[in-house]
């Protein structure tokens, strides 16, 4: 199933991922349903409700339609560890090789990463790289400049750039580099939820 329009417009919005600018008007009341098939009909699936921020993971198994909840989080967070971060790479590879699409790491990993925090036992550098890696690959269409300039040649005394100043051209990378590392910053409390009848003590 491929992403729809209107989270690939909300993904090139700063503040779909800051949660602290408003989104476009016409898709603040939206609930977007986004599934990224796995394999063998198991899919991550995400929840978005754009009017209150709150995010919700699940997972769809075979013959079901509705998703078993992993992990909910409000806009504000913080988020639940629902994954291991290697179960979340490890889908993120399988999806980019059936839909190119969504090479990794981009957007499935900036999507998720949050609802897989690291743990003692992981390598937080790789992760902070991948992280940084899918963060830095958003990218959107931004205008040409307009050539701001004398339309002849000026006079001596006015042929200085300073006087013909350019305007500002914007950056097509959706994240600059200090959101970047504001997003990657670690939760201040880790929510485990990898515990109970449902999941085994080891993964």
């Amino acid at each position: 199933m491929p992403v729809s329009e209107a989270l690939l417009r909300l993904a090139d919005t700063p503040g779909f991922w800051t949660s602290d600018a408003a989104i476009p008007a016409d898709l603040a009341a939206l609930e977007l349903r986004t599934s990224f098939p796995v394999t063998g009909g198991y899919a991550l699936v995400l929840d978005l409700d754009l009017a209150t921020g709150e995010r919700t993971l699940g997972l769809r198994i075979p013959a079901h339609s509705e998703p078993v909840q992993l992990g909910r989080a409000p806009a504000e967070g913080p988020y639940p560890a629902a994954l291991r971060w290697w179960e979340l790479d490890l889908c993120a590879r399988v999806i980019a090789l059936e839909d190119p699409t969504l090479p990794h790491p981009g957007l499935v990993v900036a999507l998720l990463a949050p609802f897989a925090p690291p743990m003692p036992d992981d390598d937080e550098a790789t992760i902070a790289a991948i992280r940084t890696a899918a963060y830095r690959s958003l990218r959107r269409d931004v205008p040409a400049v307009v050539p701001s300039g004398p339309e002849q040649a000026p006079l001596p005394l006015f042929a200085s750039d300073d006087w013909w100043p350019s305007l500002p051209a914007a950056s097509p990378q959706v994240l600059d580099d200090e959101t970047i590392t504001e997003l990657l910053r670690p939760a201040d409390r880790l929510l485990e939820v990898r515990s109970g009848a449902r999941f085994p003590e080891k993964t």
